[in-house]
């Protein structure tokens, strides 16, 4: 027989009392507890020691300013991480890591250190970075990077989340890129962005209703539906290419669910066969 209200009212006012006047709850039932602590608050903070990043043509201030912008992009990557204390004021170093700039940057509380060069050379953009230990004097990471001048960005987020992963162990996501739809055009379209929010590039130009973007296994092709001819179809566009190519255009929905992780699968709703 369903519970009266008033005796429902009863026991709700009973707790809120015990609540109020700080008295033990009698259990009803099993004990149920929810802890929430993330990595970030489990794990020590590294003190990570960020030189100055040099021009790799001396006098050149179109070098120096990528080097500058570099470096402050990992620096933010790595502090948004949250695993990382930022120390900056520190000599550069010249070739290498030497006894002197170690124990300067040791002395600022540093334990580990990343210095780098980069600049450009005609449409493509150089970095070349290095992490150390200080307390050893090794380099633990060590890369270079040519990449288009147009997505200069990400080779500051690949070596952001290679840095976090050498000390941490943790996958980092600098790198990792957002899709979504926006209609700031008049038009739901399809757009792109870094992590944080920059490097803004609107994939599509559908001039109609586009929905439910998602990222092919590789990260390379985005799938989305769109009305462009009046059906819920399917499209893929890579991100290298501005043409859509059709997945899938059965008469009714075609709403892309997720590719695997082989990216030989997707799974999808359609509703030509009457039930979606």
């Amino acid at each position: 027989m369903p519970t009266p209200p008033r005796a429902i009212a009863g026991v709700l006012a009973l707790f809120l009392a015990l609540l109020g006047a700080g008295a033990p709850i009698p259990a009803l039932g099993g004990e149920v507890y929810i802890g929430i602590t993330s990595d970030a608050e489990r794990a020590p903070i590294v003190k990570l020691g960020l030189a100055p990043f040099r021009p790799l043509r001396p006098q050149n201030p179109e070098d120096a300013l990528r080097a500058l912008k570099i470096r402050q992009i990992i620096g933010e990557d790595l502090l948004f991480s949250r695993y990382f204390e930022i120390v900056e004021k520190g000599p550069a170093l010249v070739e290498g890591l030497d006894e002197q700039s170690r124990k300067s940057w040791m002395a600022l509380g540093a334990q580990t250190l990343i210095s780098a060069r980069a600049g450009e050379g005609g449409s493509e953009v150089l970095l070349e970075a290095v992490l150390y230990d200080l307390k050893s004097g090794e380099a633990l990471l060590q890369k270079s990077y040519k990449d288009d001048s147009s997505d200069w960005r990400q080779a500051a987020h690949r070596f952001s989340d290679l840095a976090l992963n050498q000390l941490t162990g943790k996958k980092g996501i600098a790198s990792s890129r957002i899709a979504f739809v926006n209609d700031q055009s008049g038009f739901k379209e399809v757009y792109v962005m870094d992590y944080d929010g920059e490097n803004l590039k609107k994939m599509t130009e559908e001039k109609s209703i586009v929905l439910l973007p998602r990222w092919t296994a590789d990260g390379r092709s985005i799938a989305f539906t769109t009305y462009r001819r009046k059906n819920p179809d399917l499209y893929q566009i890579s991100l290298q290419s501005s043409k859509p190519l059709p997945l899938s255009t059965l008469q009714g929905l075609n709403l892309a669910g997720g590719f695997s992780q082989d990216g030989k699968l997707l799974a999808l709703t359609l509703s030509h066969f009457a039930n979606p």
